[in-house]
């Protein structure tokens, strides 16, 4: 009984170890690989934004691009800002199943995420347009715009999906609880357009300035309490040190 108590014990001492490791703090905001990319990434990046056909009146399922209103990565961060900042979805691909499912995450958390503006990054349009117009519409209906050199995708490391096991058990587990979850929600999709490059989120304060990154991993949900916590921080003007660090680095 002592022995089982204290594996017990020991599991939940690893367990928030592991917690505290990766709850969000003002040296741990940024990934190595976009503090590395900084500033020049939110200066140097064109953003496209795009224009979705209102499904009532229009029957075209094209997506259209503002190419007379590029803007900068931070330019758009900043016009787009809440009252805190923005919280940017850099999408894998629009019509993967479980890229919309995490953007129903990212709105139903929307409550807890009040001061922050929501807006997404994709890789590609007329490439499925239609799949596009799904997500926008039925999943993540905020500002969308177009990163045609994908230089997003490239500082978050061109991060490839790969299995996370190789254990046949555990993979077959996994296919059949993420199978019941998509059925529940009734999230469907297609397999139109590159969807090997990860994306992630990117959380701005009020000026435009990156202050928190999260790196996508496929098949898993987005972790909402850690990104709450991080959007806590930068709206209570914690996380500006990070910031300002980060320029200093560089």
């Amino acid at each position: 009984m002592t022995m089982i108590l204290l594996l017990f014990l020991l599991l939940q001492t690893m367990t928030l170890a592991r917690a505290l490791a990766v709850l969000p703090n003002a040296t741990n905001m940024i990934s190595s690989n976009l503090r590395s990319a900084l500033p020049g990434l939110l200066d140097d990046t064109k953003l496209t934004p795009l224009d979705f056909p209102y499904a009532e009146v229009e029957q075209t399922k094209h997506v259209s691009e503002s190419k007379d209103a590029i803007v900068s990565l931070r330019q758009a961060a900043k016009d787009l800002a809440g009252p805190a900042g923005s919280l940017c979805f850099v999408v894998r691909r629009p019509g993967c199943t479980l890229c919309r499912q995490h953007a129903l995450q990212l709105k139903e958390s929307a409550g807890s995420l009040k001061d922050f503006a929501l807006w997404a990054i994709v890789k590609e349009t007329g490439v499925d347009d239609e799949g596009l117009i799904e997500f926008h519409d039925k999943y993540f209906d905020y500002p969308t715009f177009k990163d045609e050199e994908r230089a997003v995708y490239t500082a978050f490391g061109s991060r490839k999906i790969g299995l996370t096991t190789w254990n046949p058990f555990r993979l077959y587990q996994g296919y059949k609880d993420l199978k019941k979850k998509l059925k529940e929600k009734n999230i469907d999709g297609n397999f139109k357009g590159e969807g090997f490059i990860q994306g992630g989120l990117l959380l701005f304060d009020r000026d435009g300035n990156l202050q928190y990154s999260y790196d996508e991993q496929v098949g898993t949900d987005f972790e909402m309490d850690i990104i709450i916590a991080a959007a806590k921080l930068v709206a209570s003007g914690e996380a500006a040190t990070a910031g300002s660090e980060t320029k200093a680095e560089l």
